[in-house]
């Protein structure tokens, strides 16, 4: 017996929407802006030893976490620009 996976959102589909709420910001800032939001989302956490852990790439936990870190210290990665990203608004 399999299980379903889930349907995957095309990762340029994504960058555009995102790119349209936030378009002062660089494509390299958005992504690793969505890359929080999704460890955030998949690990139920925003501990980053758990979000280390969720995040992409073949580079150890501890430079994964730095990543993570960086995100949050950055000073145009707004609360509001994860919430919008978390709970995007529907028209």
């Amino acid at each position: 017996m399999t299980t379903a996976e889930p349907a995957r959102t095309q990762p340029n589909e994504v960058l555009r929407h995102v790119k349209a709420v936030a378009p002062h910001l660089r494509i390299d800032t958005l992504k690793r802006a969505l890359d929080v939001v999704q460890a955030m989302m998949t690990g139920q956490s925003v501990n980053l030893s758990v979000l280390s852990g969720h995040l992409p790439g073949k580079s150890s936990v501890e430079a994964r976490k730095r990543c993570a870190e960086r995100a949050f210290r950055d000073k145009q990665l707004t609360r509001e620009l994860f919430l919008s990203l978390m709970f995007p608004s529907h028209p």
